[in-house]
């Protein structure tokens, strides 16, 4: 059975794997959004959806 500082010690280094993938995540949700926002200004409705539903599946990944 292994001891409660090992599982303490692994808990730690899970949640700052987390915590990396999250800001990972938000700064893809910026990066997309920024492309959403050139899109629509070039008349690219099309594209500029397609960047928004990935920008939102992203800032729901950084979200969890």
């Amino acid at each position: 059975m292994p001891k409660l500082e090992d599982l303490l010690f692994e808990l730690r280094m899970q949640e700052k794997t987390l915590e990396r993938e999250s800001k990972r995540a938000e700064k893809e949700h910026h990066a997309l959004k920024s492309k959403v926002k050139k899109a629509i200004a070039e008349k690219r409705i099309e594209f500029a959806q397609i960047h928004a539903e990935s920008a939102v599946r992203k800032r729901n990944e950084s979200l969890k």
